[in-house]
């Protein structure tokens, strides 16, 4: 049975809320209550909130499964649209999935040693640790921003899905790729103020768009 393109939409739309969901808890309400400024107050409190922190890891996983499911479906809604830009949205969007997975393994590891099923339950080790899931969430960050580049002009050039939404998308895509750069040659741009909401444009377009699939744009009305 084939499916009509409000169902698609809609199961889109909820997919793309479930790797939203998931992936704040992971990357911006767990790690703000586990991950300190030094390895000792990380060991601290991975230890006094070892469950929290494997509900964290777990919605990582989940929301890592769900972004491979997501841009397949936004492939089939919207690839009628352009297939080239359809395919590097799909492409960019995968190469972020092992990358990602590579860092939830960095956390794994921080709470074994934190909980003492590590070899070795140093501080020294959960600095490392730390360190290389910084380097990975740095590195995946270009990944997440490239992929929004294509799916916000695809969804721009639709007609049916509003425009600004595309707009919105497209300044996430060079928000996360300018974070990146200036987080690799300006020291101390962490701390300042632009730090801070450069990724506003692409929260508003991703969390819009996964919506509109899901609510508004539930009708069988295929772009073209």
């Amino acid at each position: 049975m084939t499916l009509s393109y409000a169902t698609q939409a809609r199961i889109a739309g909820l997919s793309y809320l479930v790797v939203a969901l998931t992936g704040a808890f992971n990357l911006l309400i767990v790690p703000a209550e586990i991950i300190g400024a030094d390895a000792a107050t990380t060991f601290a409190n991975a230890q006094a909130q070892a469950q929290l922190f494997r509900l964290g890891i777990t919605a990582g996983i989940v929301c890592q499964i769900f972004f491979v499911i997501t841009p397949v479906l936004l492939y089939v809604l919207l690839a009628p649209l352009g297939r080239i830009a359809a395919l590097l949205m799909l492409g960019f969007a995968l190469v972020s999935v092992p990358i990602s997975f590579a860092n939830i393994s960095e956390h794994m590891a921080i709470l074994q040693l934190a909980t003492g099923e590590g070899a070795a339950n140093t501080i020294a080790a959960i600095a490392q640790h730390t360190d290389a899931y910084n380097r990975g969430a740095s590195l995946v960050g270009i990944f997440w921003g490239l992929w929004l580049a294509p799916l916000g002009w695809l969804i721009a050039k639709s007609g049916t899905i509003p425009r600004i939404l595309g707009i919105f998308l497209i300044l996430g895509c060079i928000g996360y790729v300018t974070h990146f750069f200036l987080s690799f040659f300006a020291p101390g741009y962490e701390a300042t103020p632009i730090a801070d909401y450069i990724h506003t444009p692409s929260a508003i377009g991703e969390l819009g768009t996964c919506l509109w699939f899901l609510i508004l744009g539930a009708k069988d009305k295929r772009p073209t």
